[in-house]
């Protein structure tokens, strides 16, 4: 059960992840609006940003946890016989 919880998380924050990188180069093309748009635009890229690396920071996280419980079942398994 923990681990379907966690390879859920880790496909929620994978599509999180990709939604951000999509936003941002939406803004890149941020060249095309008036002038008063860029600090606006630039206000979201550093959020957008921000926010992609924690999603990248909790992905990496949720990776690692969930290695080490598939190692912890294996070792499990292991100590049965």
């Amino acid at each position: 059960m923990l681990r379907s919880r966690i390879e859920s998380a880790l496909k929620n924050i994978s599509k999180k992840n990709i939604e951000y990188q999509h936003q941002l180069k939406e803004l890149e093309v941020g060249d095309t609006l008036p002038q008063s748009f860029s600090l606006l635009i630039r206000i979201v890229q550093s959020r957008l940003t921000h926010g992609l690396s924690n999603f990248r920071t909790t992905d990496i996280l949720l990776q690692e946890v969930f290695a080490g419980l598939q190692v912890y079942h294996i070792f499990s398994g292991l100590e049965e016989y």
